[in-house]
């Protein structure tokens, strides 16, 4: 007497998606201050991101002077602090300069989410408070804390780029230190795909009495 077997799968997997945690990508980091410190670069690439700016060449702002504000607001910040964050050398060269002529593009290998941005010399006491311009919409608010840290709070899905300017005014200016992302979440339809090839390849049996 012969029979076939065939594992049941769990119904939950028309649902599920792979848990993926996030990353901060640094940009306070040693790896960043190697690619970029004194280099004169408008363009660079480090593990699978790339930077890339107009107005100037992209700064690391490794001075003591810089470094100090990141410095300054550890540990909220959870950076390395080895710089004060990247901004665009020009006539102010160590941030994102004031009236858009600066940019910073981050791009990606490939499309991550985005939960928060992390920002340094943006401070809220300048004049009516400095504003960063990411991807088109203006980022400012009342939890500054010391070295003009900002977390922004942006977030995002399926990003392959994301562009940062100065405020079209005469006096904001800020310096990129992280961005938090993580991997797009395998959506469940290729989930219950790939857990149906299984179910028909891999699970079956066999069995003969």
């Amino acid at each position: 007497m012969t029979g076939v077997q065939t594992c049941a799968l769990p119904i939950s997997l028309f649902t599920v998606s792979v848990s993926v945690h996030a990353t901060l990508i640094d940009f306070t980091d040693q790896s960043w201050k190697d690619a970029l410190d004194g280099n004169n670069l408008t363009s660079v690439t480090v593990d699978n991101v790339t930077l890339s700016s107009t107005g100037g060449y992209l700064t690391f702002n490794s001075g003591s002077s810089e470094r100090a504000g990141c410095q300054a607001g550890q540990p909220d910040n959870e950076l390395m602090c080895l710089g004060d964050g990247i901004g665009v050398g020009s006539s102010n060269p160590d941030e994102i300069n004031q009236g858009g002529a600066q940019t910073i593009t981050v791009s990606f290998n490939e499309a991550v989410d985005v939960s928060d941005i992390l920002l340094l010399d943006l401070f809220s006491t300048e004049q009516t408070g400095e504003r960063a311009i990411i991807n088109g919409n203006q980022y400012f608010g009342d939890n500054l804390l010391a070295g003009g840290f900002y977390a922004t709070g942006f977030t995002g899905q399926n990003i392959f780029s994301l562009v940062f300017s100065g405020n079209l005014d005469s006096f904001s200016d800020y310096a990129l230190a992280g961005i938090n992302i993580s991997p797009v979440p395998l959506p469940g339809a290729a989930i219950l795909f790939g857990s149906a090839l299984l179910g028909f390849f891999g699970f079956k049996r066999r069995h003969t009495a």
